[in-house]
């Protein structure tokens, strides 16, 4: 029995102990090996160490060549794993433009460039509808499936067209009931202000003239069927001066914001009672059907500051002072006002038009605060005397502008773009507009130009008039725009542009 035998079991013990070592030292160098690895360290077959980082990449339309400094690597969509360092990047198809941009990797940093979108080298545009020498608005649904036009010499009737399928374009006439509308007396304008969520329902003001006064109706349009469209002004007897949103984007919801007593208050057509939200607000910013951002001259603390009014974030029953601002500011001061969620985080924007750029804040209802103090913000957008902010589609980017300057923060790569146009917008355009996550629309020189959010892969594409912005298929193959009508400067046209090759 070698339990009996002290020398058998001394060395069964330094055995089983040399194994236990063995297997520590083997479970270290794992760990170590997978610590590298996860910082992108790497050995090549000459045993020499290297540092690499993943990069993804994806294009429309797929299986695109992908090449890196020069080098053919893989198609789209894939995976690279590059050396740390600056490299050239570069998506091509034949039939199409090419995509390109410099890219910083780091070991084990992970990024992903999922959005390059290839324009065809030939563009082929064709007509799809005819208008008269003025179109009064255009405007597409939320859900891109349609496009409402008015022709300024029809103002009874909109032209409503389905888009979804290039190939089988409909178009029908939607007919406000007469008895609906105010009629009153010499020219009456139609402006579209928001859609709901349903695509169907589309909130407008009319205006018309009774006695040389203009006056004004709020009206939601049904396009599907026009004998359900309400006028809520008559239903509800609304003020003239009250100003009317949408709630939560929904046909039968409303915000409605008195400038006199500075109310904001929110009501239904079916019950049309309506509770005051909010007292003393001066600007503000909605936000699905419990958050409000606003400026007033009235905290929720109730503590009124001398010559200062705050901005504050209001979700559900919590309120949130971010920020304050003097009352002495010049007289055409206007504020700057956002908020949207990304990746399950709150950003929210503030500034105004007398500031030098628009402060960024994340998530500042969970910040933990000392007594008395405010969130402090997470980015601040430099660019001086901002006069419009906007999230993108996907809301990873938040755009400010001024003119021709432009600052982009990435919500994603946590960093700021900033760059000055080049090719000037042509009036009466003030802003770019986001054509989806991560591409910007202007018109320049009688032309739409697209372009990264970074100003990068610019593109010239059709004509188009720059009052109206293009608008793109729900599957983004077709961009239709209003162009003036080669044969006759005075006619407008309906174009509709592949944006996949033949």
């Amino acid at each position: 029995m070698d339990f009996l035998n002290p020398a058998k079991e001394r060395r069964h013990r330094i055995a089983l102990f040399a194994g236990y070592l063995l297997v520590a030292i083997a479970i270290a160098i794992a760990s170590t090996v997978l610590l590298y690895a996860s910082y992108g360290y790497t050995v090549d077959r000459k045993g020499d160490v290297q540092q690499r980082g993943l990069v993804f990449v994806s294009s429309q339309p797929t299986g695109a060549s992908v090449s890196v400094d020069g080098v053919k690597k893989a198609v789209t969509n894939t995976k690279l794993e590059l050396h740390t360092g600056i490299h050239t990047l570069r998506v091509s198809a034949e039939g199409y433009r090419s995509w390109e941009r410099t890219i910083a990797v780091t070991g084990g940093d992970v990024q992903r460039y999922d959005y390059p979108f290839l324009i065809p080298t030939n563009l082929s545009t064709t007509t799809s509808a005819n208008y008269g020498s003025a179109i009064e608005f255009a405007t597409q649904s939320p859900n891109r499936k349609r496009l409402l036009v008015l022709d300024k010499s029809a103002p009874e009737q909109f032209s409503l067209m389905a888009i979804n399928d290039p190939k089988k374009l409909k178009s029908s006439i939607v007919k406000v009931p007469d008895a609906l509308i105010t009629a009153g007396t010499g020219v009456q304008s139609w402006q579209p202000l928001e859609w709901a969520s349903d695509s169907k329902n589309i909130l407008f003001t009319h205006s018309y003239t009774v006695e040389a006064q203009t006056n004004k109706e709020y009206i939601v349009v049904n396009v599907e069927k026009p004998e359900l469209s309400q006028n809520i002004s008559k239903q509800l007897g609304l003020a003239q001066e009250e100003v009317v949103t949408l709630f939560d984007k929904k046909p039968d919801h409303f915000y409605g914001y008195s400038p006199s007593t500075k109310t904001l208050r929110s009501f239904t057509i079916e019950s049309q009672d309506s509770r005051t939200i909010l007292p003393a607000v001066l600007a503000y910013k909605t936000y699905a059907n419990d958050t409000v951002l606003y400026v007033t001259s009235q905290p929720p603390s109730g503590k009124v500051i001398a010559d200062q009014v705050s901005v504050v974030l209001q979700q559900g029953s919590r309120t949130t002072t971010l920020r304050r601002y003097s009352t002495n500011q010049p007289p055409d001061t206007s504020y700057l006002l956002d908020i949207a969620r990304y990746d399950s985080q709150w950003y929210v924007t503030i500034g105004s038009t007398a500031d030098k750029g628009v402060y960024v804040y994340k998530n500042p209802q969970t910040q933990v605060l000392e007594t008395g103090s405010l969130p402090k913000p997470w980015r601040f957008i430099s660019v001086a005397s901002p006069r419009y902010v906007a999230f993108s589609d996907t809301a990873r980017f938040i755009l400010v502008q001024s003119g021709a300057t432009i600052g982009v923060y990435d919500a994603e790569m946590v960093e700021t773009k900033r760059y000055t146009l080049t090719d000037p917008m042509d009036s009466p355009q003030s802003n770019l507009s986001w054509m989806d996550g991560h591409r910007l629309l202007y018109v320049s020189q009688g032309k739409v130009v697209m372009m990264d959010y970074d100003n990068q892969n610019k593109q010239l594409l059709q004509p188009a008039l720059p009052g109206f912005k293009p608008f793109l298929a729900p599957d983004f193959h077709t961009m239709y725009t209003l162009a003036p009508l080669m044969t006759d400067t005075s006619g407008v046209v309906l174009t509709q542009t592949a944006l996949v090759a033949q």
